[in-house]
């Protein structure tokens, strides 16, 4: 499985990170996803992911620290971000977000296009 590494460089990007992830929950309930079953990909691809687990790898992610993380889970956090980013209502938030939603951008591309 491929893998993406992350560091998070502050508290305030732990903590944007925390609430991106837990906000996204409302917002796939409220678009009638199940959070249990939630595909990173278009669907039809297969892969889904329970939520619970996407939050957990969120508090995982800490200031000055290196996560390990599967690239569907990567994926999954930056879609939470890319929301935040969108439709955050605190500003400072938001552009933080998006810098984090790039970042994991890199890491992703990085992580597919350098299979062994």
């Amino acid at each position: 499985m491929q893998t993406v590494m992350f560091t998070c460089e502050s508290e305030h990007e732990s903590q944007v990170i925390g609430n991106s992830v837990n906000l996204y929950r409302h917002i796939l309930s409220e678009r009638g996803v199940d959070p249990t079953h939630y595909g990173p990909y278009p669907e039809g691809v297969g892969i889904s992911l329970d939520w619970n687990d996407v939050q957990e790898a969120a508090v995982f992610i800490k200031p000055s620290t290196m996560t390990r993380m599967s690239i569907h889970m990567a994926r999954a956090i930056r879609e939470a971000l890319l929301y935040k980013e969108k439709c955050g209502k605190d500003p400072e938030f938001s552009k933080t977000a998006g810098k984090l939603a790039a970042r994991l951008t890199s890491e992703i591309w990085w992580a597919e296009t350098t299979r062994l």
